[in-house]
């Protein structure tokens, strides 16, 4: 009987992410073909648990020559290609392999899937939806052409391939910051390039893909430039049209060219806005170049369009409901919280977290702006109702707690053995400095391992817990390579206990540990450093502090301050200058702006909010000049032709 599916893969030292691909679809794939083109890591030892289709091939820098060798040993009726990086959860490779068993190929038809990428950092993933080409019908003459950037054609006459969508998605995480620097895509891939456009010349689509090469690698006038030369050609281009679109104003945004972006977005992608995800890309352009009003009423109409779709169970995005719905509540909490409206921003903090009880970020800030107004208990009771906490749940909500140095919390969800045991050293010590357990810290330091006494935040809390106990002998068991981040504060604080400190403490080190101490309720600490370190440049970073705390009054003590010893620097003033414009002092927030602007005369956003609070049109006008001449290209801003 002929198998109904055949994976076919090629692959190259993927011992980090191999078993995750090939565990997600064991049991639902007839036969799994693995064409490794050279590993030297574990990546054949991992493929032999699963398969014993294991082939070598000799890399050629060409990737369509290594998946159609994939191609030679397949034996099903379907065809499914996977990267080493891509992983199924089991409803969706289950959904597949019921759709393919009532299907039959047909020689022109290539299936596209939803590709879901992570993007960004570790543990602050964005996503990105894109449909590729990864299954067809086997036994057709279907093969890649292309050295990179892959595609599949048919070798018989007249047949031209078309694609269709099967509803099923496969997540991709190859884009992550850490993968990209450990396999080092980025040059191998020009390479490629350079090598194609040496023997074919690149067509539009190239274009596109070099655009997407050099946006990941940050080079993003190069990226411009080929996106540029695709968009010229777009006739080319066909469905992939919308991805030139989409990736020019994403490169636009990072690169912070907000004037060109909201620009190009007028030029290019206003019909796009019946979709969610796109008028938060607006949002987001609006919000940055300081049209928060505007912005906010965008985000509240991309919320509103992606419930209103998901409630007609019609797509709610075009590239990502991560961008669609996740997005805009997540800014419109911060509008409001910058509003102080801080009820409104726990509702939409709320609403991200009924879809994602693990969504960090969320839980974080609704906790944080919980605390400036409830009861722990009260707290603690919304969260119960809110997340229903299993032991990782509690887990995270003790490590959030400790974060935001909010004891009773802490107590509460990382008090117990069985939660301590899933933190970090480092996470248990600034525990015990909050709640005064001087043992604690101590046992924490004696019994980590020599890395971990050299780790930066180990380090930082027990230097901050000798401080806080009066305990140098402490500091003699701390061993610091000199170059180490906290060798200066190690050095500082010992002259300190030695009583021969003067004020040579950086400012970095010196508001770090004043805010540290702070944040974990060790005033009487903060107090004796504050006479020890007092200094302008410090007490700005303290004002700041607070005032992004929300702990208004005393941020405005310490601006007072500042303001009579003529030690505002500009972020200070910005500040200061919102905190009027909450107030309705225009007046006084228009000479703070003024300040911000004089100090720092680069902030193009400064200007703006200037702009928007001036009631004299003369006024108005100099400061557009000024902004003209600072970024010409905010001459063809719409937006200001208004104001």
């Amino acid at each position: 009987m002929t198998p109904l599916i055949s994976l076919c893969m090629i692959v190259k030292d993927e011992e980090a992410v191999l078993g995750r691909c090939l565990k997600s679809v064991q049991g639902y794939v007839d036969e799994i073909i693995i064409v490794d083109t050279g590993s030297t890591d574990a990546t054949r030892d991992i493929a032999s648990r699963f398969t014993d289709q294991i082939y070598t091939f000799e890399w050629i820098n060409d990737f369509s020559a290594a998946r159609n060798e994939a191609l030679k040993y397949a034996r099903g009726k379907w065809i499914l290609v996977l990267d080493a990086d891509e992983y199924f959860e089991e409803s969706e490779i289950r959904k597949l392999r019921d759709l393919l068993g009532s299907m039959d190929p047909e020689p022109h038809l290539i299936y596209n899937l939803t590709i879901v990428s992570l993007l960004g950092e570790k543990h602050n993933f964005s996503t990105n939806e894109s449909k590729v080409g990864r299954v067809f019908g086997n036994h057709l003459d279907i093969r890649y052409v292309r050295p990179i950037h892959e595609q599949p054609v048919s070798a018989r006459p007249g047949v031209r391939m078309q694609s269709a969508s099967l509803p099923v998605r496969i997540f991709h995480s190859g884009y992550v910051e850490e993968t990209i620097r450990a396999k080092n895509k980025h040059q191998r891939n020009l390479e490629l390039f350079k090598k194609m456009e040496a023997s074919t010349g690149l067509s539009a689509y190239d274009h596109l893909q070099l655009g997407n090469q050099y946006s990941m690698m940050r080079e993003y006038d190069k990226a411009l430039e080929h996106l540029n030369k695709a968009l010229q050609n777009d006739k080319e281009l066909g469905s992939a049209h919308q991805q030139v679109l989409f990736t020019t104003i994403q490169v636009l945004i990072n690169k912070g060219d907000l004037a060109q972006a909201y620009h190009f977005f007028e030029q290019h992608l206003e019909s796009y806005e019946i979709y969610p995800d796109i008028r938060t890309v607006k949002g987001i352009i609006l919000y940055n170049l300081g049209f928060h009003d505007r912005a906010k009423q965008t985000f509240h109409m991309a919320v509103e369009e992606a419930e209103q779709r998901a409630a007609r169970n019609e797509p709610v995005a075009i590239t990502s409901p991560d961008t669609a719905l996740r997005l805009p509540l997540y800014q419109l909490a911060q509008i409001y919280e910058k509003e102080q409206n801080f009820a409104q921003s726990v509702y939409y903090l709320t609403k991200i977290i009924v879809t994602n009880p693990r969504e960090v970020s969320a839980v974080t800030k609704l906790m944080g702006l919980m605390h400036l107004q409830e009861k722990p208990e009260s707290i603690i009771h919304l969260l119960s109702r809110l997340l229903n906490p299993d032991a990782l749940l509690t887990a995270m909500l003790g490590k959030i707690s400790i974060k935001l140095g909010i004891t009773p919390l802490a107590t509460h969800y990382a008090g117990h053995a069985s939660v301590s045991k899933l933190l970090k050293s480092d996470e248990r010590m600034r525990y015990a400095i909050m709640t005064s357990d001087p043992a604690g810290v101590r046992n924490e330091w004696t019994t980590a391992s020599p890395a971990e006494q050299q780790a930066v935040s180990t380090v930082k809390h027990y230097i901050i817990g000798a401080f806080v106990w009066n305990r140098p002998e402490w500091l003699e068991d701390v061993q610091l390579p000199g170059d180490h981040i906290y060798m200066p504060l190690l050095d500082w604080i010992k002259s300190w206990f030695a009583g021969t400190a003067d004020r040579s403490l950086p400012h970095g080190y010196a508001a770090e540990m004043l805010q540290e101490l702070y944040a974990m309720g060790k005033l009487e600490a903060f107090d004796r450093l504050m006479e020890a370190v007092d200094d302008l440049p410090v007490v700005n970073q303290l004002a700041n502090f607070f005032y992004g705390r929300h702990q208004i009054d005393l941020a405005l003590q310490y601006y007072h301050h500042l303001l009579t010893h003529d030690g505002m620097n500009a972020s200070s003033y910005a500040n200061l200058a919102d905190w009027c414009t909450l107030q309705q002092d225009v007046h006084s927030a228009q000479q703070y702006w003024e300040q911000a602007i004089k100090l720092e005369p680069n902030r193009k956003l400064w200007y703006i909010k200037h702009l928007l609070i001036s009631p004299d049109p003369a006024a108005r006008n100099a400061m557009k000049q000024k902004l003209f001449e600072l970024d010409p290209g905010y001459k063809n801003l719409s937006l200001l032709h208004e104001l």
